[in-house]
């Protein structure tokens, strides 16, 4: 998906893409792009893509799994040994292991933020930018973003709606 973010020292606009495929750089070669999020099937390849993107110019942000099972901090250790220049968190648990990590934290839309007392308390508590709920009509997206800082906030401008599969969904299998 593509997202857009305003900048709170500027009236500019950034685009920032997120990718789910290694192949899908190339395409990117003289993009007006600024940060590049990296959201892997099992985090594969993530090394290699974050050298190349950096070459070619880009920030690079490595997306957390939306859910985090006991055990699977490693992950993130993978994550924090790249040191990508954001890390997009899409769960409480990836939140809590990455808050001192030293990385700069991006929250996914997947934390429903759709109020400015929600927004608050996940800046409190590290995220530097946050991406609004996909639930929000356009009214109510103004709203939030005029009743907080909404230089805050990377706003999606386009996106596939995700569709939620767990290990023993009928559709996932």
């Amino acid at each position: 998906g593509k997202k857009a973010r305003k900048q709170q020292s500027s009236d500019t606009a950034e685009l920032n893409v997120l990718i789910r495929k290694r192949e899908q750089i190339a395409a990117l070669k003289g993009a007006r792009v600024s940060t590049v999020y990296l959201d892997y099937e099992y985090g594969k390849d993530y090394e290699s893509s974050v050298r190349e993107l950096r070459e070619m110019g880009f920030r690079v942000g490595i997306a957390t799994t939306r859910i985090m099972k006991p055990g699977e901090a490693n992950q993130l250790n993978r994550i924090i040994k790249l040191q990508p220049d954001i890390v997009l968190v899409r769960s409480l648990g990836a939140l809590n292991v990455l808050e001192n990590s030293g990385l700069d934290l991006y929250g996914d839309f997947s934390f429903n933020i759709a109020n400015s007392v929600t927004a608050e308390w996940f800046i409190k508590k590290g995220l530097k930018r946050l991406c609004p709920s996909y639930d929000l009509n356009t009214k109510q997206l103004f709203d939030l973003l005029n009743g907080i800082d909404g230089g805050c906030f990377e706003v999606t401008v386009h996106q596939y709606m995700p569709a939620f599969h767990m290990d023993y969904c009928v559709f996932a299998a």
